[in-house]
């Protein structure tokens, strides 16, 4: 091996596995360092993303130290059930870990009160810096008012690349004991971003006025900027954007049409429709992004409906609730009218939610390494 040039080696090396390679590092000190370039990195992130995605499927409880999950290849197999969290991250104010999002390898998982970075494959974890500061003057300003605050997340990359998670949080306030949301009004909002570059918070007050007051569903991330659904009494459903790397939000108007229904970040059966509609935005050759509508047909192993939840390795995930556990189903859209199907049950009890995975070298540590 000592005769190869260095670029054949990195060539053979970037086609492995994480673990793989991680044990191979012990072979000379060039490869011991190979592994932490940036350009190593990302040719082994180019490889891992093409050749077989995961989906983690979470199942919002935890055993012992193990966040329930199901890991689903692209060939449909179910590879393990837990993913064993640190033992160093376990005290009295880490508890109640969920996925907030996967990028690159890495997830962020939220705790009751603290954030965590964590790469599975290297077993590599980090807990980010605490930013206490976002509700709690919220909740200072308004006093008894502050009745109600929504927090929302949402984690993502930049080109560069930078990880970086959002933060903003909405209050409101109604009357005292009210559980009828249409007298609910929304107070402020205030909103901050975390870097993995410089691994620091930063407050976003200049562009808070750019958040409408609203209630938001969970996000998607999508080349470089995050999505949320927002709903808001007084104004038709909209978009809210975040671009990552400029961090500044923008909202994008749904079609009128859409007054008519409640939006929600997964499409259910309509009526007694046998197709699902979701709308999708794209860029048209101007590079202007647009609307356009979709129709998703219904997955034939579910005769009951499901909960559309979006695309995956080119196929579209559809959940079914069921009383002896839920069931996965992934439609092809490219396999004609029937669409093939495939179905994974014996996944658990109940899922929380399902984000794309791939194995990586990506550090956690961004910024103070």
């Amino acid at each position: 091996m000592k005769s190869l040039p260095e670029d054949i080696v990195i060539d053979i090396l970037t086609r492995l596995p994480v673990k793989s390679i991680l044990r191979f590092r012990s072979v000379s000190k060039p490869w011991s360092n190979l592994p932490t370039t940036p350009h190593f990195i990302a040719a082994h992130l180019r490889r891992s993303s093409a050749g077989n995605p995961l989906l983690i499927v979470h199942h919002g409880r935890t055993l012992g130290r193990n966040l329930r999950v199901s890991v689903i290849d692209s060939t449909f197999r179910t590879l393990h059930r837990d993913f064993p969290l640190p033992d160093t991250v376990f005290d009295s104010r880490l508890h109640s870990p969920s996925i907030l999002g996967s990028c690159n390898g890495l997830l962020c998982i939220k705790f009751t009160a603290n954030f965590m970075l964590w790469n599975p494959a290297t077993k590599q974890f980090a807990l980010l810096p605490n930013f206490n500061n976002l509700t709690s003057p919220l909740t200072r300003s308004h006093g008894p008012k502050a009745q109600f605050i929504c927090e929302r997340f949402g984690f993502g990359s930049t080109p560069e690349p930078d990880y970086k998670l959002v933060r903003f949080a909405s209050v409101f306030h109604g009357k005292q004991g009210s559980a009828d949301e249409s007298v609910w009004q929304s107070l402020e909002v205030k909103a901050a971003v975390f870097s993995w570059k410089t691994w620091s918070w930063r407050p976003l007050a200049r562009d808070n006025s750019r958040i409408p007051l609203a209630y938001y569903n969970n996000p998607v991330a999508a080349n470089g900027n995050l999505y949320w659904i927002g709903e808001s009494r007084g104004r038709r459903d909209f978009v809210l954007e975040f671009d990552l790397a400029r961090e500044s939000f923008r909202t994008i108007d749904l079609p009128e049409s859409f007054e008519r229904f409640r939006i929600e970040t997964r499409i259910n059966r309509v009526r007694e429709s046998d197709a699902f509609e979701a709308m999708v935005m794209s860029e048209n050759g101007r590079g202007v992004k647009g609307m356009l509508w979709e129709s998703l047909r219904r997955c034939g192993c579910f005769d009951g409906g499901g909960d559309y939840r979006g695309y995956w390795n080119g196929v579209r995930v559809v959940l079914q609730r069921r009383v002896n556990g839920d069931v996965l189903g992934f439609c092809d859209p490219a396999d004609g009218e029937d669409g093939a199907v495939y179905c994974v049950d014996g996944i658990g009890d109940r899922v929380y939610g399902v984000c794309g995975f791939v194995e990586s070298l990506v550090s956690v540590r961004g910024g103070d390494e």
